[in-house]
């Protein structure tokens, strides 16, 4: 018998940390995890940079809308 196991169930109630959360890929990655897998705790790291410290940072991550959308098979 074969068992397939999707990318959901083996990120089922896990604890993840993102560092480079802030960019790109790190958006993405964040978004995709909480939409598509029941994972149990996410810690993102932030760091400081271009005269904004990292809380000012995440609060305009969090006013902005990710609107990309990755479908995975």
């Amino acid at each position: 018998m074969e068992t397939t196991s999707g990318i959901a169930e083996t990120f089922r109630n896990g604890t993840f940390l993102i560092t480079g959360s802030t960019g790109f890929l790190g958006k993405i990655l964040t978004e995709k995890l909480l939409r598509s897998c029941s994972v149990k705790n996410i810690a993102v790291l932030v760091r400081s940079k271009k005269g904004f410290n990292a809380s000012q940072r995440v609060a305009e991550i969090y006013k902005q809308a990710v609107s990309i959308r990755f479908i995975c098979y």
